[in-house]
């Protein structure tokens, strides 16, 4: 499903975009439509690439492979690792934008800044298949697909972790210094394969477990559905973009109501947020903001047929956020 979900995304990112890559400085709004694309491409591709690595471990474990086991366990670290690192450029990329967006105009080269992650990703790997897209050699034309440095991706992504020890390990395993043949004879062999496999499985469990699975693709889902508020609001007839571009860079601070949100939280006059923020983005900073407990934060379906995140205070009154349908499907928000 994964695989199909990938492949279904890149073709339609090469039909989609059959011209080549939009002019950011002339088609700002099919240059928002060409990123959210390529970057929803790269997420779904990372991971796919995770879950496959995952699954041959498995299958090795389930084998007793010692070696077979620790070399698809190093690869999915190293895909964790890459996520993450493009993950928090890619947010330090959007910073920029939103602080260039404060005049009211699109800040082009900054937004280059922010394509150039993603490129990295989706076309810094040389020699593929990827080579004869028209997306590819644009981005080689402006200098954009760079080769990911593996050594910076792994450091930082796995700083003071032991996924950095695991990945070491494997990475010796790889070169030739561990697991070359003699320590897989008798009569150490049994301890050897053991302390092999329990390795794999140390790293199998962290990648899985609940502290570092949702934190392999956050970043870059965040600035993914932070890309696609901004799209669709600058792309509605009649769009205000000075004004669309000034409220996104003032929320940085602080929610202002009246210019970032309107209504007073209650069902019949729930919150509403600006066009161009992202709700999830905006919702926790006015929770925030206001005290409130998301914790207990429950979604609502009102007699009406809306939708709304009810949150209560500290004296437990509800305050409703109206929530967009965008949120309900991903198919959705990738329509700009």
């Amino acid at each position: 499903m994964m695989l199909a979900g990938a492949r279904e995304l890149a073709n339609e990112f090469a039909k989609g975009f059959s011209k080549g890559r939009p002019s950011h400085e002339d088609d700002p709004i099919g240059w928002f439509r060409y990123c959210t694309k390529a970057l929803e491409l790269m997420l779904t591709t990372t991971q796919y690439k995770i879950g496959l690595m995952i699954w041959t471990c498995i299958r090795q474990l389930s084998d007793g492979n010692p070696v077979g086991s620790v070399l698809p366990m190093r690869s999915a670290i190293e895909h964790y690792a890459v996520a993450v690192y493009l993950g928090d450029r890619l947010e330090r990329a959007w910073d920029e934008v939103v602080k260039g967006s404060s005049s009211g105009k699109i800040p082009v080269d900054r937004l280059l800044k922010l394509e150039e992650q993603v490129a990295r990703f989706l076309a810094g790997t040389k020699g593929t298949e990827e080579e004869a897209t028209k997306w590819k050699e644009e981005w080689s034309q402006l200098g954009l697909d760079r080769a990911i440095n593996l050594r910076s991706a792994t450091e930082t992504g796995l700083a003071n972790d032991v996924l950095g020890f695991l990945y070491d390990f494997g990475s010796r395993v790889i070169h030739g210094e561990r697991a070359r043949g003699v320590e897989l004879c008798p009569p150490t062999h049994e301890v050897y394969c053991r302390a092999n496999l329990s390795r794999a499985l140390l790293g199998l469990d962290l990648l899985v477990s609940i502290e570092y699975m949702p934190n392999t693709l956050r970043n870059g889902v965040a600035v993914l559905r932070k890309l696609q508020a901004l799209a669709r609001a600058l792309a509605k007839p009649g769009a205000n973009q000075t004004k669309i571009l000034r409220t996104i860079a003032m929320a940085r601070d602080k929610l202002i109501q009246g210019k970032h949100f309107t209504g007073s939280g209650t069902m019949d006059n729930p919150f509403v947020f600006a066009e161009g923020l992202e709700y999830y983005f905006a919702f926790y900073k006015l929770c925030e903001q206001l005290s409130l407990d998301t914790a207990q934060r429950t979604l609502v379906h009102s007699p009406s047929g809306r939708f709304f995140d009810a949150v209560p205070d500290k004296s437990g009154r509800l305050f409703y956020f109206a929530v967009p349908m965008e949120q309900f499907g991903s198919h959705q928000e990738g329509e700009v």
